[in-house]
């Protein structure tokens, strides 16, 4: 079988690299501590990585959006930080 992917590991840390910023800002909003975000960075990479490395008919179109597509439910399954006692 032929693979069609044309998504290389290189263009994804490319991409990665630009959009870190944004993806670490909304994980430290969401858990509170920079070293759990960093955390789910690195895990968000390892998932696109090994995605893409095995993927023999991945077809991205935009590849900005697959990595916040792939973040946001690792995002959402991080325990979110302690609300202040005045929210509840």
């Amino acid at each position: 079988m032929k693979k069609t992917n044309d998504i290389t590991q290189e263009k994804l840390a490319d991409a990665f690299k630009a959009e870190r910023p944004h993806l670490l800002r909304y994980a430290c909003y969401r858990l509170g501590n920079e070293d759990d975000a960093k955390d789910v960075l690195q895990d968000t990479f390892l998932r696109l990585h090994t995605r893409i490395a095995d993927a023999d008919d991945l077809q991205i179109n935009n590849l900005r959006s697959y990595i916040f597509r792939t973040f946001v439910p690792n995002g959402r399954r991080m325990p979110t930080k302690s609300k202040p006692s005045h929210w509840t």
